[in-house]
């Protein structure tokens, strides 16, 4: 299942998979919705018989919406993850890939210039926070 916010890249991503000899559907879905993610991952294992992996790749750049941009890179990757995690384990296992970034191991410099944190809002910190987050989460259901 390719499942994204934008439709037409959910379709475009499923088309190559199909041509590319392999079984994919497309899904629109807003990964900041908890009860889409939680629906979409039941929804995948009754489509294809089983779930047995999932490939958690939420991201928008940081912007100046904090609760967007946590909203979409790290509680969207944790509902998939959290429930993601309780279907496999109930389902006799699989594998969850999460998508951080280099940012969610260093801060991020801008250049050279670049205007006052009081003009800018939050923009990197809370696309860093939540790549952190990302790295943070995916640590800790490693070991549990």
């Amino acid at each position: 299942m390719c499942a994204d916010l934008d439709s037409v890249a959910a379709d475009n991503t499923a088309n190559i998979i199909n041509q590319q000899g392999g079984k994919a559907e497309a899904l629109t879905l807003d990964v900041a919705n908890e009860d889409a993610v939680k629906s979409a991952i039941q929804d995948t294992a009754t489509a294809f018989g089983s779930l047995d992996v999932i490939f958690n790749n939420a991201g928008i750049g940081g912007g100046n919406d904090w609760h967007k941009t946590i909203s979409v890179n790290l509680s969207g990757v944790y509902y998939g993850l959290h429930h993601g995690a309780v279907y496999m384990a109930e389902n006799g296992g699989g594998a969850i890939i999460n998508t951080s970034s280099l940012a969610g191991l260093v801060g991020v410099a801008g250049p050279p210039g670049v205007r006052p944190v009081a003009e800018i809002g939050p923009g990197p910190g809370a696309y860093v926070a939540a790549k952190h987050g990302v790295v943070g989460l995916t640590r800790q259901y490693a070991i549990m």
